[in-house]
């Protein structure tokens, strides 16, 4: 007994070595931020129905954080990347070559629609 005990002890160490030294690295295909990319945040907001957005001078290639602060929900198109109706809140893309963006107010009339423009270098 003390024998298939010691030899079950044995297989469960091996074991243990065995798992713990083929570990696997996982990628985070969710963050937008990778290595050897520059990280530019910029702040939007909502003044009176009217939206004022920064002067953006990127790099393309960069990535692009907005933070926006509106009084109204407002609907933020950025190329591919769609968000829905939010106050306050943040979206991140890559700059292209074309640097355009779309921001409008929901309970504004479409003539406060704005298309945005990153100054891409």
């Amino acid at each position: 007994m003390k024998i298939l005990f010691f030899i079950f002890s044995i297989s469960l160490l091996l074991l243990a070595c065995t798992t713990q030294s083929t570990g696997t690295v996982v990628y985070d295909t969710q963050n937008p931020v990778q290595e050897n990319k520059v990280v530019k945040e910029f702040d939007v907001r909502l003044h009176d129905s009217f939206v004022e957005p920064p002067v953006m001078v990127v790099d393309e290639g960069d990535i692009v954080k907005l933070t926006f602060f509106f009084e109204d929900p407002v609907f933020v198109s950025l190329g591919d990347y769609v968000n829905d109706y939010y106050t306050t809140g943040q979206a991140a893309f890559t700059a292209d070559a074309s640097g355009e963006f779309t921001i409008s107010c929901k309970s504004c009339d479409d003539d406060n629609a704005i298309l945005g423009f990153l100054d891409v270098r």
